[in-house]
């Protein structure tokens, strides 16, 4: 599983406490803070690897064949130009000798997990840079032990004292509190985010092409009325991972005839959308970059023939979002296409000036014969995906500080938690099925239980496991 969940709270006042960290100044010129070891545990017994760690640990360091060693992390909101200057002191330690050497950590070793992860001081790291957003930060990890193979000792941190001094910089704006989703978790992962938010590099948003500058293949002409609207992924607490929108939607006349005018020409009538899911990740050149959307075939009601569009009149149109599932042909297997930056799919029903004929659903002929089967049910997917904080594991962390999430870290310590949801309209007289699916470390092994009774032990990420559900209330 990826690393514990590290959502950070954070009270304002004379004193801040998040956690074990204890705010002492929160100011444009410095942050500072004293940190305090707890719920430090070192497990030794004989003739097997010590294991050691504490309360509010959130990363673990060593890569493979090197002492697995737990540490805390946190973000610090900085200014966009300049560098933040961290001196941290060491208030109290204290040497623990141990009966067996460290467990170390068994991994791929062609793998380095941070790779530009240096310690410059022995107890805390270089500041390692990323964007959260429009907000420039420095992540932090506090290393609170040194361990000595050899001779087999752990010096451990128990207090410091760190103040972080920021570049002289004059504030683009004004505090702001956080709105979205997005903002909000980063008002919890960064520790001086009332003063930081200040720093936030304007958005800037790309200029319009005049009317003239915009190909004539280009069906959405600035100029004509449209009607415009989004679907979005259906957030129900599994966020990212519905699909609640989907489906059949109808757009009377009456209501395009408000909109858009009269007279409608039904067969110019069309539709377009966003793209779904995310573009590739190589960006092409200027003159090659995509349209960014598609059509979307319509059904159209003409009910008297006339071929304008009247009150009475209506089009059927079939939208999703901009995740969705697919299938894949080659391994007979359903996967969920997430789209990471964005929840919503737009768009746009006009009447078509120029070009192709507008796309049609295409009438089903007629099946004569005896029915071969009735369907009673059929199967349908869940992505249950809670994104709980920012993932910020290993490697570089990216300018934009990384696109994936974490939900819950099973640790040694920590080695199981629970989750309960209704599944909706299932049907209760054939099994389900569940597929786990690891985060960062796939050779994880994972035992699950559904209502108290084993579903699969040492579960295969690839595998899919029945399980029997009622339909009495959530399941956990």
């Amino acid at each position: 599983m990826p690393l514990e969940k590290w959502l950070i709270g954070l009270l304002w006042c004379a004193q801040s406490i998040f956690a074990f960290i204890q705010i002492s100044e929160n100011t444009v010129n410095r942050f500072s803070f004293s940190w305090e070891m707890q719920g430090l545990r070192i497990v030794d017994s004989t003739d097997k690897p010590a294991h050691v760690s504490f309360s509010d640990y959130n990363v673990d360091l060593g890569d493979s064949g090197q002492a697995a060693l737990p540490a805390k992390a946190f973000l610090i909101g900085i200014p966009p130009h300049g560098n933040a200057a961290a001196h941290f002191t060491a208030i109290s330690t204290k040497t623990i000798k141990l009966k067996n050497a460290l467990r170390l950590r068994n991994a791929d070793p062609r793998v380095i997990r941070y790779p530009n992860l240096r310690f410059s001081n022995p107890w805390i790291s270089d500041a390692r840079p990323c964007m959260l957003g429009q907000i420039h930060a420095d992540q932090f990890i506090i290393k609170p032990f040194i361990y000595d193979e050899k001779n087999r000792t752990l010096q451990v941190l128990l207090k410091a004292q760190c103040t972080i001094e920021f570049p002289a910089f004059l504030q683009m704006g004004v505090k702001v509190s956080a709105e979205n989703d997005y903002q909000k978790m980063v008002s919890r992962l960064l520790l001086n985010y009332s003063v930081a938010s200040a720093w936030a590099r304007p958005a800037q948003a790309l200029s319009k092409r005049k009317a003239a500058e915009i190909s004539e293949d280009f069906p959405l002409a600035p100029t004509k009325p449209m009607i415009t609207f989004t679907i979005g992924d259906g957030h129900d607490g599994i966020n990212e991972g519905t699909i609640s929108e989907n489906g059949i939607i109808k757009i009377p006349g009456k209501d395009m005839l408000r909109l858009l005018g009269a007279p409608l020409p039904f067969s110019r009538l069309a539709c377009y959308s966003s793209h779904k899911g995310e573009l590739p990740v190589p960006t092409p050149g200027i003159p090659d970059l995509p349209d960014g959307i598609g059509e979307i075939p319509l059904m159209r009601f003409d009910l008297n023939n006339n071929g304008t569009v009247d009150s009475e009149d209506y089009v059927l149109l079939y939208v999703t979002g901009a995740s969705d599932w697919g299938f894949d042909t080659a391994s007979h297997q359903y996967y969920y296409n997430l789209d990471r930056f964005e929840d919503n799919r737009h768009y746009w029903l006009f009447v078509k000036q120029s070009g192709a004929s507008p796309q049609a659903f295409q009438r089903m002929p007629v099946v004569n014969g005896p029915v071969s089967a009735t369907l009673t049910s059929f199967q349908n997917h869940i992505l249950f995906k809670k994104p709980s904080s920012l993932s910020l594991q290993g490697g570089h962390l990216g300018e934009e500080g990384g696109l994936d999430w974490i939900w819950q870290t099973l640790t040694l310590y920590k080695h199981s938690f629970e989750y309960q949801s209704t599944l909706p309209l299932i049907d209760t007289t054939i099994p389900a099925a569940m597929k786990i699916v690891p985060g960062f470390n796939k050779g994880v092994q994972m035992n699950v239980s559904f209502s108290n009774v084993p579903v699969c032990s040492t579960c295969q990420p690839s595998n899919w496991y029945a399980f029997n559900y009622n339909g009495d209330g959530p399941y956990g």
